[in-house]
């Protein structure tokens, strides 16, 4: 099972997507001059979708390179805290010291801003006790998280014959069904779908009917539980993920690598320079502002991807398989 190039491609573009989404549309209307690419941009949100794809495929993919089965929970819960957990929380404390920060030199309030707030973030629980993200797209990694879980119980049922994996697909992407008023892998989790099929196809889990079958399915329920665009977004995923497999861009693979770390912490320093020069002159070029801001956050990314990253990366491939 080798490495697919194309996935780290496609984390490039959904984490950039979320990226300029971000700066486009969350800082005011600075560029409101601009209004097809306003446009264009809004449907940057569409790369959290692509992330939930991926994940549905590179999560159980990977499982299956060390034969995972339930004694192997640990393991396997083990490595994704070490490769994810350190530069999550360490962004989330960064987050956190900026806004205390502000709220202490520049005069600037925060109503949810305390001590509570900070150390839910440990296990994702902000909205289940009224609290907000310190940054709202963090709620995409207690997804991810629930998502871990869930492969860890029940990866090993799921995959162990065709019928098996057709009855769990069917479920899981119905999931949304059962209404949460948070958002949780539950009402995500047809994106996932997409992932999956993936998996099982390059794994000869299913062949070519099968899994166009089940691709059929997954999107209509994609169609029937979100929007248009966002169940194109998940078909695009799997699609260029089947069909597009040896296709690599050194450009986006640079974005792929630095990935995580851009999505961590483009809105907490790249937001804030837009802002900051938005508001510094009304003289300097909208777009000019935006492409400070893009670069600015790709910079702090392989920063923040060589210092923290990396060596959360390093840990996980040290953690020994316990069973």
């Amino acid at each position: 099972m080798n490495h697919l190039k194309v996935i780290d491609c496609l984390r490039g573009i959904a984490a950039l997507s979320v990226c300029i989404f971000h700066f486009v549309l969350g800082h005011g209307d600075y560029l409101n001059a601009y209004p097809t690419l306003k446009s264009v941009s809004g449907f940057g949100w569409l790369g959290v979708e692509m992330f939930f794809v991926i994940s549905g495929f590179v999560i159980p993919y990977s499982m299956a390179k060390y034969d995972y089965n339930f004694g192997k929970f640990w393991f396997f819960l083990k490595k994704r805290i070490f490769r994810i957990e350190p530069p999550y929380l360490i962004s989330v404390l960064v987050a956190f010291l900026l806004l205390w920060f502000s709220s202490i030199f520049l005069n600037k309030q925060d109503s949810d801003f305390s001590f509570t707030q900070l150390v839910l973030h440990v296990g994702y629980l902000n909205p289940f006790f009224g609290y907000r993200w310190i940054e709202e797209f963090y709620w995409t990694l207690g997804v991810e998280f629930q998502f871990y879980l869930f492969m860890g119980l029940f990866y090993t049922l799921m995959f162990r014959n065709k019928k098996s994996f057709f009855l769990f697909l069917l479920l899981i992407c119905i999931f949304p069904l059962i209404k949460d008023n948070y958002k949780t892998f539950l009402s995500y989790s047809t994106f996932f779908c997409f992932g999956f099929i993936a998996k099982a196809y390059f794994l000869k889990n299913i062949n070519k009917v099968e899994a166009g079958l089940c691709t059929l399915v997954v999107f209509s329920a994609c169609l029937y539980f979100f929007k248009v665009e966002q169940a194109i977004a998940g078909l695009g995923t799997l699609a260029t993920i089947l069909f597009l497999t040896n296709v690599a861009s050194k450009p986006l693979l640079f974005l792929g690598n630095v990935s995580f770390s851009l999505y961590l912490t483009h809105d907490i320093f790249g937001g804030r320079v837009i802002n900051y020069l938005n508001k510094s002159s009304h003289q300097i070029n909208p777009i000019f502002i935006l492409c400070v801001g893009i670069l600015f956050s790709i910079g702090v990314a392989y920063v923040f991807y060589r210092l923290v990253e990396l060596p959360s990366i390093k840990l996980a491939k040290n953690v020994k398989v316990t069973s």
